[in-house]
C-alpha cells in the first residue's frame, strides 16, 4: 500500500507498453498513468475527477507539457468553476489555445464569446 495527495492505493506496474501503471484507491477511484505521462481518474468505470482541481483526463505532448485538461463527473465533460476543457499551446509558457465550459455534460454556450 502507497500514499499520495489523493490517499492510500494499491499499485499495479507496467501493465503494457502504453500503460505504465494503475492505482487503485480504497474510495473506488482508479488512476491511469500511461507511459507517455497522461493520466486519467475513473469512479464507477467513468471518467470522474477525484476533486475540483484535479481534471479526470490529461494529455501531454510529447516533449512533456499538457496538452489538454478534461474535467468529468460521472463520465460527463463538467466544471463549475471554469472551463471543463482546456487545451494549451505546445510551448513553455502553457497559454490557452481553447476552451469549453460544461456542466452536466451540457456545453454552456453563454462563455464562447467571453
Amino acid at each position: 500500500i502507497f500514499e499520495d495527495d489523493y490517499g492510500e492505493y494499491t499499485l499495479l506496474n507496467n501493465i503494457s507498453k502504453e500503460l505504465k501503471e494503475v492505482r487503485c484507491y480504497s474510495d473506488g477511484f482508479r488512476q491511469y498513468i500511461q507511459a507517455n505521462g497522461s493520466i486519467e481518474w475513473f469512479l464507477k468505470n467513468k471518467l470522474h475527477s477525484p476533486n475540483k482541481e484535479t481534471p479526470a483526463n490529461i494529455v501531454h505532448y510529447n516533449n512533456g507539457s499538457i496538452c489538454i485538461e478534461k474535467y468529468y463527473i460521472n463520465g460527463k465533460r463538467h466544471r463549475e468553476d471554469g472551463p471543463a476543457v482546456i487545451e494549451y499551446y505546445n510551448n513553455e509558457d502553457g497559454s490557452i489555445r481553447f476552451q469549453q465550459y460544461y456542466l452536466n455534460g451540457e456545453l454552456q454556450t453563454q462563455y464562447l464569446n467571453s
